[in-house]
């Protein structure tokens, strides 16, 4: 296995050989939210064929493993304040790699289109003349949600669903539609929002939402160890959350929580090793014998 990564000390960027004619096919792949049995066949396929990887932190080991052994592994990926190439210098990668005629298959968490910069890229890769394909993925707010028995939309209770990210813009401020995110009857999913948690529910307060919603932190959940149940049922005040408290954080506003206690079907799959079956339904009202 080949795997250049910049955190051990090795380089993302490698001597430019000679251009081919016609530049190779980039793939941007969205490698879900983490399980590998969560990945649609057509990932399973590109990463299966892999020659050359590109991928992010949120990545898993597990995903990275049903790429054959022979295929060479480059992270680029980005966290907080740490990033090991900038986007645009990913792009130029990218451009470089596709014109030596290297079929390069870029994997992000989640699906790169949805708060994944994934449109950048394919942008960047279509003004350079590079061909490419994007394999969409189950992004965290779906993953996470249906893990932690929280439906999305509900007919009762939630007729929409906004999906919003709270990292600071450039000026460090949450550029944000408050009073379209604190409406009624709605699901708000919040990305990357646990480092502006105290700015997004003052905001969110100031502009009607009630002072105590049911609003549930959700966080690496997918993949988690039956042994060890993730602690998504908690709801924190701004300045009560708990010592350790990931970056990787989905606050939810969902006023439907509640009916996570009816629907939490990987709670009971952890503690009994088992997902529940299904009851066969009895014989009909009225049916012949």
């Amino acid at each position: 296995m080949r795997n250049l990564d910049p955190r051990d000390g090795a380089s993302a960027t490698s001597p430019a050989r000679h251009a081919v004619a016609t530049p190779a096919q980039v793939t941007l792949m969205g490698a879900g939210p983490g399980d590998p049995e969560l990945l649609t066949i057509k990932a399973l396929r590109a990463l299966e064929a892999a020659e050359l990887l590109l991928y992010d932190h949120l990545v898993s080991e597990a995903i990275l493993a049903l790429a054959p052994a022979s295929a060479e592994r480059r992270y680029v990926g980005k966290e907080a304040s740490r990033h090991t190439l900038p986007q645009d210098e990913i792009g130029k990668l990218m451009i470089q790699l596709a014109r030596e005629g290297r079929r390069v298959l870029r994997i992000k968490g989640g699906d790169g289109y949805i708060f994944g910069r994934g449109g950048e890229e394919a942008q960047a890769l279509a003004e350079a003349g590079v061909p490419f394909i994007v394999i969409p993925g189950i992004t965290a707010a779906q993953g996470a949600a249906a893990t932690a028995g929280i439906p999305l939309t509900h007919r009762d209770h939630s007729r929409a669903l906004v999906l919003a990210t709270g990292h600071l813009q450039d000026n460090r401020v949450v550029d944000l539609d408050w009073e379209m995110l604190a409406r009624p009857n709605q699901t708000v999913v919040i990305y990357m929002g646990l480092g502006t948690l105290p700015i997004i529910c003052e905001q969110l307060i100031a502009h009607g939402l009630p002072g105590r919603p049911c609003c549930p932190l959700v966080w690496r959940i997918i993949g988690g160890s039956p042994s060890r149940p993730p602690k998504n049922e908690n709801h924190y005040a701004p300045d009560r959350l708990p010592q350790g408290l990931r970056r990787a954080c989905l606050p939810d506003r969902h006023r439907r929580s509640r009916l996570q206690h009816r629907n939490r079907w990987y709670y009971r799959q952890c503690h009994t090793g088992h997902a529940p079956q299904p009851r066969r339904p009895g014989p009909a009202a009225g049916a012949r014998r």
